[in-house]
Order: structure tokens, then sequence, then C-alpha cells
């Protein structure tokens, strides 16, 4: 399998010239043979498209989940990963060498046939491995007018640029409508219970009423890690200062933002509507929201539905998606009932971990809640995530297994053996009471008097550093040396627009 990794360090060939000369990074396949190729979306922000020159892109996996769609070109935002299978031509000669084009969805507004940021990587047909310099035929040709395309970030490619030589018009199909599991989810991991038992909504937009604040916000409220980590529930004691709950947060403020799926809504399906709206106060501009790749830790979640604003011939939102009412703080609600487009999940409805959720649009997904644990929901652009963008999902707490003893004090050595842990899990049960008593897990003394006791999350001073924190960078460090990515290939990314 051929791994191609989007990230935000290669040179760009600013030229939008092919590089004859150095055909690097590249990918050696066989005539009449089929590869796999996995695509990892690991850049920063913008979303990428990639496509093989006179190739056919099959794909057979999103995020890990199998499914089929045979397409030109596939869309991938931060976080996201694709395989599709590839057949070799076998009328090409070995040495030929056709390009494989990654290009940004955002375009320069003087010419909208030019994506901003662009670059190449090398298909080559040869026995030998990559090695060799070859020659790309003269019939080469990227796909422009009247293709395929899976998982635009919006409806569709302004009708306008059919009109505009080599700006892109594609067909474009989301990963909800065309996208089926191959992989039928068995009946264990589906709930018998067709409505969901409950229905929270999370719309991700900037902060635009604060002078002088750049935020990132998730029900316009800002999240900020906390000082020690979200424990296991523990006789009613929380030592997370300045936690701000889902549904009882009143002011909209800088805190550690969570929402909790209790013990009642165990093995229940939990719908999540993931938006970026303006709220209902309208001091957002259409203009100032994003796209946003939404990713869930520690689990994956059926998609429902994905819906979109109006759009003009010329790709310019005309008027934001109106089924959800997005208060000025807090969480939101239906504006005119449930609507009718999204429908139960099934067996084969798609899987993924990381969402587009579209620029004044939204995205319903689902999930069975059996997993507990503290997990972040966050949008995968980085620096929206550390402006704020993101909030913890307590799934089941009262039903956590209690760490270990040696996971309670700080270490760089702690160990836990695969037997071990499995005995822990097959033997834990979930507790009928809500909580668990006191003196089955503490928290260690080196976290308790740490110096953020009375930490406020809205004047901390990011050069003091808890016990925690320190023990955090330090593991953080060494396992980024440890796991430096192999065959890099880079996108410098910007904002998407279309001008």
């Amino acid at each position: 399998m051929c791994e191609l990794t989007l990230q935000s360090s290669f040179i760009i060939d600013e030229s939008h010239n092919i590089n004859y000369n150095f055909q690097e990074p590249s990918f050696a396949v066989s005539p009449g043979n089929y590869h796999r190729f996995r695509v990892v979306g690991a850049m920063e922000e913008t979303v990428l498209r990639v496509s093989i020159d006179s190739h056919k892109l099959f794909v057979v996996a999103t995020d890990g989940y199998l499914t089929e769609f045979e397409t030109d070109i596939v869309h991938v935002h931060a976080g996201e990963r694709y395989d599709f299978i590839l057949k070799a031509r076998d009328d090409v000669p070995l040495g030929t060498v056709y390009p494989i084009r990654i290009e940004s969805v955002d375009v320069h507004c003087e010419n909208h046939s030019q994506p901003s940021r662009f670059g190449f990587a090398y298909l080559k047909y040869s026995t030998s491995g990559t090695d060799t310099t070859g020659k790309v035929p003269k019939d080469s040709k990227q796909c422009i007018k009247g293709c395929i395309a899976l998982n635009c970030p919006f409806a569709f490619y302004p009708a306008a640029h059919e009109n505009i030589t080599n700006a892109p018009s594609y067909k474009c199909n989301d990963v909800y409508h065309p996208l089926s599991f191959l992989d039928p989810t068995p009946d264990d991991e589906l709930s018998e219970d067709t409505t969901p038992a409950s229905t929270k909504f999370f719309n991700h937009a900037f902060n635009t009423t604060v002078p002088n604040e750049v935020a990132a916000r998730v029900n316009n409220i800002r999240f900020t890690f906390p000082n020690t980590p979200f424990p296991v529930i523990m006789s009613g004691k929380n030592p997370v200062k300045d936690e701000c709950p889902y549904r009882t947060t009143t002011d909209c403020r800088r805190c550690p933002h969570t929402d909790s799926v209790h013990k009642e809504h165990k093995s229940k399906p939990i719908e999540f509507v993931l938006s970026s709206l303006p709220r209902d106060d309208r001091t957002q501009l259409i203009t100032k929201l994003g796209t946003h790749p939404i990713h869930l830790h520690d689990r994956s979640f059926w998609v429902k539905e994905i819906a979109y604003p109006e759009y003009s011939d010329e790709g310019i939102i005309q008027k934001v998606n109106d089924d959800v009412d997005v208060p000025a703080c807090g969480f939101g609600k239906w504006r005119n009932g449930r609507p009718s487009a999204i429908k139960p999940v099934n067996k084969t409805s798609i899987r993924k971990d990381t969402i587009i959720v579209p620029a004044s649009g939204y995205v319903a997904i689902e999930f069975v809640a059996h997993n507990p644990g503290s997990w972040l929901m966050h949008c995968h652009t980085d620096h929206h995530l550390i402006l704020g963008m993101g909030l913890v999902i307590k799934e089941l707490p009262e039903c956590a297994n209690p760490p270990p003893p040696q996971f309670m004090k700080p270490t760089k050595e702690v160990r836990i053996s695969v037997d071990d842990f499995l005995e822990r899990e097959g033997n834990h049960v979930c507790p009928a009471n809500h909580l668990i008593a006191a003196d089955e897990v503490q928290l260690p003394n080196e976290f308790e008097n740490d110096k953020f006791e009375y930490f406020n999350s809205f004047n901390h001073n990011d050069n003091d550093e808890s016990a925690y924190r320190k023990l955090k960078k330090s593991l953080d460090y060494e396992e980024e040396q440890q796991n430096v990515p192999k065959n890099q290939f880079t996108c410098i990314s910007k904002r998407q627009a279309f001008g």
C-alpha cells in the first residue's frame, strides 16, 4: 500500500509547472496491476483535492471504514483519511509518469482557475522502483470539466466556473448520500432504538463581538484545557476548576467546556448536530463562517445528514441554512421541528470519525453510548482548536473503570500489560449507584496541591505550569521525536474561499 501524507511544509512549485527533472515524491506501479493508496489529511487547515492525471480513483475506505465509490477527485480535510484503489493501465509503457495533483480548494481572487496552493507527487510506471526519471506523456490530462468529485466541502462548485477556462467544474458528492458501509455494522453495535435518546447542538464559530479578541468557540464558549485531567467521578468531587457543563452554562466565557452522556443513556443512540451558523443576534457575518473538520476522539459515528446553505452561481453563500436556531449563548434547537431528511441509522450507514461541517450548514451524526471516558471533540484545524473550538464529551462517567494505582502519580515510566488491562476491563461492572467510592481512587498529592489550586481560566499565566502540564509537555516531546512521519508530502494551507 502507498501512503500519501498531506501536511504543511513541502516546497510548492509556484509556476504551476510539472517538474520533469526531479519527480519526487513518487510511487511505482506495474502495468495492469491494482495498487492501494491511503491519503492522510495531516495538513494544518485547508481542504485539499487529490487527483491523478488520466486515472480514476476507486475509493474503498473513509477513516478506516469500508465503502466503494469511483471518482476523479477526492477532497480531504485535516484529520480525514481516504483509501482508494488505482488500476494501473496496461496500455502504458514502462518509464511513463503521471502527475498526482494536490490542490487547495481556495483560489486566487483574480484568477478562479488557479488554486492558491498546490503541489505534485508522481505516479511512475516501473518494475524497478522509483529511482528513475520518466516521461510525462502528451495525453496526460487533468480532469477539469464534468468530473466526479467526492467529499466536497460545499454542495457544488460554482456554476459560473463552467464558462471559465481551466476553472474546476465538478459534480460534487458528499459522504452521506452516495456512500454506504460495505461491512455491515453488527447488531450488537447498533441500538434497538431508532429514535435518539438525546439530541445536542454544537455550533462552531468565531467570536466577533469582543474587541481585540480572536477566539474560536463551540456554542459561543471558548474551550480551555483544565489545569488537571478530567477524572473519574469520585464521590461528587471534581477537581477541575471552572468547568462549564453543557446546558448549565448561562454566560459565554472561557472555560473547560464539557458535555456528559450519563448512564441512563447507556447503549442508547445519541445524536449530535454540528453546525457552522451565525448566532440568533446575527452579529456574525456569513463571510466569517468557516468550514470545520470536526473530530471526536476514541470512537466513530454514523453520518445521518449533511445540510447546506443556498449559493449563488458564483459560489457565494446567499442564505444560511435555517433548520437550526443558534442562540447567542449555549445550545441550539430545531427551528421548525426535526427535518424529515434525517433518517434512522441502519447497518450500512456510513461511519467516520472526522466530518466536514460546511460553512453556513450543519451535519447530523449519531453514536451509541458504550465507551466510558472523557473524549475531546474538536475542530481539526490546529489554530481553531488552539483558539478554543472544542469541548470534552464525558461518556458514561459513572461507568468508567478507575485507573490502576500506578497511573495516579506523576512518572515517565508508567506501564500496564495487555493481559492486566484486559482483565481489569473484563472484570469491571458499571456500579449500580451513581458514584464511585472516594477511597477507590484518589488524586495524588502532587495534583491536589498543585500551584493551580486557585486556577482562574480567564487570567491564568501561560508561563506558570502545573505538574500535569510539565509532565504532558515532556511526554509529548518524547513521542514526537520517536514518531517522525515518513514519506512526507505536504501543502501550505490557506483559508478556503472562492474569491
